[in-house]
């Protein structure tokens, strides 16, 4: 049978064996502070000993103004000369986890130390011990990566600017070296210097080294090019180029594999449509590199290839404020067209569309008045009134978009009041082709459809008051609206 009695704050273990009592006093704990049992230091917080649990505690006594190490794999004893990896604070800028060194008396090591491996730096505030590049006193030393062990003494370093070290160029500030970090997530930084008055990458990869001749993705205020928004409506994200000074590159840049552009800004490089100067060029979308696989019908000089790039590309961005009126009412017109799946239909939606959203300028045609906008596309789809060369001329610009052969063509007809110039399509369908006059298949009243110029032969509109002559000649009749009539 046994017993275990407190007396007047000691503990006594009474075993009762046969009658006979035997007494083994048991040291009571120390309220705070250090105890020393059989040569080991233990430490004790409102009489409870600490350290035992997880891997062991790191605590800080005042008597001895020192940092120690409790070690649970001791039963939270103090540590003595013993390497001693924290999850605590390791700096100034918040990072976590620290190898730490406590020396023979069991106190945290600041600053030198030296044992039989080598020559070590720990932080003097942090006990972090130092791992790669390390600015001490204005002087910058390597310390191997994974052990600590002084490797190399780099000399001074600039307080600011730059430092060349075996061939390659670091940048410091406050002496620190820039662009790196023992972290292998960290990808570099982005300065700028200012006597150079220019931008340059320090390249964690290579130690903070300044990039030469290499592209960069990063992460930094990119401009209208950039791949995404932040919160605070920010472009961001962009790749960039250093040429082989390490100066970002700004503008047109050709190498062996072609030629590119870096927004003379940010340096974010162009990829898609850009408009540079007032002109739209395409880049690829993946490399960056220049290229006519725009999927576009239209040639880049046209006056209509930036309207053409955005619908099929989806890429309003470039395209000016002024422009989104025209491209807006001439996507309207394609949307309906490209819900039809073959050439007829969507020559027959175009047609219908255009005469359905547009009245003949004959107000102004009466009086010598005509505004040039009513003579091209932008009577249609802007201002929803035109003369013929205007019907024509929108007419023309969705078929060329929809890659439906298609030309203008210009002569003389008598609407019954006079005899004057005129102008209309001809358009090619499995071959064949065939006239199309959406002016004169436009009424002067009400939301109507006529049909009678849709695909017609040159004989029908020549015997229908027109007089031409023409590069094609039109015999079709297959797709005539009277042979194959639309069907929706």
């Amino acid at each position: 049978m046994k017993k275990i009695i407190g007396v007047l704050g000691t503990m006594v273990l009474a075993v009762l064996t046969a009658g006979l009592v035997v007494q083994v006093p048991v040291h009571a704990a120390v309220e705070n502070g250090w105890e020393v049992v059989d040569g080991n230091a233990y430490w004790y917080e409102n009489g409870v000993k600490q350290g035992t649990e997880g891997r062991g505690k790191e605590i800080y006594d005042p008597g001895s103004n020192a940092w120690y190490w409790l070690d649970a794999v001791d039963g939270g004893r103090m540590a003595k000369s013993k390497d001693v990896y924290q999850e605590s604070k390791a700096d100034d800028e918040g990072n976590m986890g620290k190898w730490v060194r406590y020396d023979g008396e069991g106190h945290m090591v600041k600053g030198w130390n030296m044992n039989q491996s080598g020559i070590y730096y720990f932080d003097w505030i942090y006990g972090t011990m130092a791992k790669g590049y390390t600015t001490i006193d204005g002087a910058e030393y390597y310390f191997n990566a994974d052990t600590g062990i002084l490797e190399r003494n780099l000399g001074k370093v600039p307080e600011f600017g730059w430092k060349n070290i075996d061939g390659n160029d670091y940048w410091y500030e406050g002496h620190v070296r820039q662009g790196y970090s023992i972290n292998p997530s960290y990808r570099g930084k982005e300065i700028y210097d200012p006597f150079t008055n220019a931008w340059y990458w320090l390249d964690n990869i290579d130690g903070g080294k300044k990039a030469v001749s290499k592209d960069v993705y990063q992460e930094s205020e990119a401009g209208d090019w950039g791949d995404y928004t932040d919160g605070d409506g920010t472009r961001r994200g962009k790749w960039v180029r250093y040429d082989s000074e390490g100066h970002m590159v700004k503008g047109f840049d050709r190498n062996a594999n072609g030629t590119y552009y870096f927004d003379p800004i940010y340096g974010t490089m162009a990829k898609g449509g850009a408009v540079i100067d007032g002109v739209l060029w395409h880049f690829n979308v993946t490399t960056g590199i220049h290229d006519d696989s725009d999927g576009c019908n239209l040639e880049p000089f046209s006056d209509y290839y930036k309207f053409e790039y955005a619908y099929k590309w989806g890429n309003t961005s470039v395209l000016s404020a002024e422009d989104m009126a025209f491209y807006n009412g001439l996507k309207a017109c394609l949307d309906e067209a490209c819900q039809y799946a073959t050439p007829y239909e969507q020559e027959l939606a175009v047609h219908d569309y255009i005469v359905l959203n547009c009245e003949y300028d004959d107000v102004n045609y009466s009086n010598d008045t005509v505004p040039d906008a009513s003579y091209r596309a932008k009577g249609v789809f802007v201002n929803r009134t035109a003369v013929c060369a205007g019907y024509t001329d929108a007419f023309q610009l969705c078929m060329d978009i929809l890659g439906i052969p298609c030309i203008k063509v210009s002569g003389t007809a008598d609407n019954g009041r006079e005899i004057g110039g005129h102008a209309w399509n001809a358009v090619q369908l499995e071959g064949e082709w065939y006239m199309v006059d959406v002016t004169w298949d436009d009424p002067d009243w009400g939301d109507r459809v006529y049909y009678n110029y849709f695909n017609v032969t040159d004989e029908y509109l020549r015997n229908h008051h027109h007089e031409y002559t023409c590069e094609i000649s039109a015999k079709g009749t297959k797709y005539n609206y009277s042979n194959f009539p639309h069907q929706i």
